[in-house]
């Protein structure tokens, strides 16, 4: 089971100073506005102060905005919880109108120790008026605030499903490698085994043991080696060296390995055990399908940012064993990808002027992801 992707905190505090940068760009810009706009019916009205009041009257949407942004996290506006989310975003609202209807008064009187007919109003009624002619724009401002917390709410949920995808992938090729690991084909092991009871029985001693030795080292590679999904070019050829060793102990001269593998690819990073179904479909379809001499090719080759991994046989063609596109390949087809996308691939096709071969493209890199 996937563990719960965890909220960010940093993420919010980036939220908070990104939407405080939009409000003082909006203050900067309305408390412009009205300079202009005053100045030019009252030029008598001094334009610093004025401008200050109404600069410092948005700078409260500023400091509100992280409370509005809790809120609207925590008691969103939909069903259920409307009953009790609606009256609490309700009063806030006021309480900020009201905050910001006070401020706005108090620097008029104060600072710019202007109102319009002050002595026939008293501070109240000037509160009265400044609070509902702002009223409207201060509805404006919440819903906004709240329209921003649910997309970003959204983008948020998008975020962590994308995450919960990567990781229920990752466990996919994990898995995927773990079977392959398990299933390293037990007709393999059987044959091998058999093999060197022959090499046993026919007084073959030296031959036995060196069959018996090999066999004992790709086991051990695939059981205790790490199960990482990438390993380096270099450790994939090794371990294809060893599995294709104990085939030509078994099959002898009826198999020849050619390798053509550059050294500057050694550190190109692979999917691990990506070779071996496709020599297990060399040696099942090519080798032992012919009592002639088999040559296997396993050769790399890097192009325009591309590796690619090719594993030719000369024995039988697709049109002569059609079976030959089996359970491995289509297990390979699925690891690219999961693990690169569209990005990777395996296509396999009849060879010139005979055989099979198998041709891996995936992205070339030289650094663990």
């Amino acid at each position: 089971m996937n563990p719960a992707v965890p909220r960010d905190p940093s993420r919010i505090r980036v939220t908070w100073w990104k939407l405080s940068a939009v409000w003082v760009a909006f203050a900067l810009f309305n408390a412009t506005q009205v300079v202009l706009s005053v100045k030019a019916e009252m030029p008598e009205v001094p334009g610093t102060p004025l401008f200050i009041r109404a600069f410092l009257g948005w700078m409260i949407w500023a400091m509100a905005t992280p409370l509005v942004v809790e809120l609207g996290r925590r008691y969103p506006l939909r069903r259920p919880g409307l009953a009790v989310a609606l009256p609490l975003h309700l009063v806030t609202w006021i309480c900020i109108a009201a905050t910001r209807a006070v401020l706005l008064v108090v620097l008029a009187t104060e600072l710019l120790k202007y109102w319009p007919n002050e002595g026939k109003s008293t501070f109240l009624e000037r509160l009265g008026g400044q609070f509902l002619a702002q009223l409207h724009m201060d509805l404006l401002a919440y819903v906004g605030v709240m329209i921003f917390c649910a997309w970003r709410e959204s983008q948020q949920r998008l975020q962590e499903r994308d995450v919960r995808e990567a990781q229920l992938e990752t466990q996919l090729s994990q898995a995927q490698l773990r079977a392959l690991r398990a299933q390293l084909n037990p007709h393999f092991l059987f044959n091998t085994l058999n093999g060197i009871s022959a090499l046993v029985r026919d007084g073959n001693q030296h031959s036995a043991i060196r069959m018996l030795v090999g066999l004992s080292d790709l086991l051990r590679y695939v059981i205790d080696s790490p199960p990482d999904l990438e390993v380096e070019l270099d450790e994939e050829i090794r371990f294809a060296k060893q599995y294709l060793d104990i085939q030509q102990m078994r099959y002898g001269e009826r198999l020849g390995v050619n390798w053509s593998v550059p050294e500057e690819l050694g550190g190109a990073r692979v999917p691990s055990l990506i070779l071996q179904p496709l020599l297990e479909n060399a040696i099942q379809y090519g080798v032992a399908a012919r009592n002639a001499a088999v040559n296997i090719r396993v050769s790399a080759a890097e192009a325009s940012g591309v590796l690619r991994l090719t594993v030719n046989n000369d024995g039988p063609s697709l049109q002569e064993n059609p079976r030959r596109a089996g359970v491995g390949i289509a297990n390979t087809r699925q690891r690219l990808a999961t693990l690169y996308g569209e990005r990777a691939g395996l296509d396999v096709h009849d060879a010139r002027p005979s055989g099979v071969e198998a041709v891996i493209h995936l992205p070339l890199r030289e650094d663990p992801a």
